[in-house]
């Protein structure tokens, strides 16, 4: 691997996994790590894209606190992860998707503010367009302390999914790297999450979470890659059933509450996006049919599913088009 940088005293290595998103890390850097001037973080870039344009994009930067390793474009873009983090060499770090951006001086100060070595996990939600359910159901006014492993896995798995949602203690990943290969074996797009609970597990860390406005959406974030190739029922409900049910006992982790608390919370399944999911391919007669157990397990009101199966997708495909000229008129 080709890397860029020298080694730093930081305390937190931000892993930025990309593939094929230069224009993504070229807002990263001109908007947010550039304008870093803290100490804490240093920035690892972990690509596994098909060109060129983002290790030059890296190069031309040549600033010291950025790293850049590269990948063969065939590695599955989890195992890529897991490898990064097990490779990193500060005591914390940050998974960070390129489509969240976070303004890192704010982010130093909240963690110095709330002596951050103290945790386990520190998580972070942004703040921008929550949902009613987090609103009604969660403190967002400040940091949550909880002891108990269970009780923050109730409360912030859903949100802990997010690359982007969790600053983590590297020991709690190292003192249950073997766990981590079930996960893999199943190729689970929630291996880190999952993983990340079973270290919380296993030595009983102090956790926080706080909902927190320095956190937003990159422009430039293209659509996932599980909703181009149609995998959203695939990985948020099967993979997403079976990797909690591979997680220690000490957790809830087969209650109805917990299983349907995941879509309820991210609203990935409220009526119009599961409308939206209908019209991009993502929920077909084929699909429903295939996964209809684990729909039923971990969507709430299902029957809006099979409501969306109703809607012919040419007719939501239309319906998208003259919306999009709305917006533009």
């Amino acid at each position: 691997m080709a890397m860029k940088g020298k080694d730093s005293i930081a305390k937190i290595t931000v892993v930025m996994p990309t593939y094929n998103r230069s224009a993504c890390i070229q807002y990263q850097l001109e908007n947010y790590f550039n304008n870093y001037s803290g100490n804490l973080f240093i920035f690892e870039i972990h690509d596994s894209s098909t060109n060129d344009e983002t290790q030059e994009m890296i190069q031309d930067c040549n600033n010291e606190k950025i790293r850049y390793l590269r990948y063969s474009s065939s590695i599955n873009g989890d195992i890529k992860t897991m490898q990064a983090i097990q490779n990193v060499k500060t005591d914390y770090y940050f998974l960070l998707g390129d489509g969240v951006c976070v303004d890192f001086n704010a982010l130093e100060k909240h963690l110095m503010d709330i002596d951050y070595l103290r945790y386990g996990v520190v998580g972070y939600r942004s703040s921008h367009g929550l949902c009613k359910a987090v609103h009604k159901d969660f403190d967002t006014s400040g940091t949550t302390d909880i002891n108990e492993p269970n009780e923050f896995f109730m409360k912030y798995f859903w949100a802990l999914t997010l690359y982007g949602s969790a600053i983590v203690k590297k020991e709690l990943i190292l003192s249950v790297q073997h766990n981590a290969e079930k996960y893999m074996d199943i190729a689970s797009p929630f291996m880190h999450v999952c993983t990340m609970f079973e270290g919380i597990a296993r030595n009983g860390s102090l956790c926080a979470f706080t909902f927190v406005d320095f956190i937003k959406g990159n422009p430039f974030k293209q659509e996932s890659g599980w909703k181009l190739e149609k995998r959203a029922i695939e990985f948020f409900c099967y993979k997403y059933y079976e990797s909690v049910l591979l997680l220690p006992d000490c957790y809830n982790k087969g209650s109805r509450k917990f299983l349907t608390s995941h879509n309820t919370y991210s609203n990935l399944f409220g009526f119009i996006p599961v409308l939206r999911l209908r019209q991009s391919g993502n929920i077909t007669f084929q699909i429903v049919k295939k996964y209809r157990f684990y729909i039923k397990q971990t969507v709430a009101h299902h029957i809006k599913i099979c409501i969306a199966l109703c809607f012919p997708r040419f007719l939501l495909n239309w319906a998208k088009k003259i919306h999009k000229i709305c917006k533009r008129g």
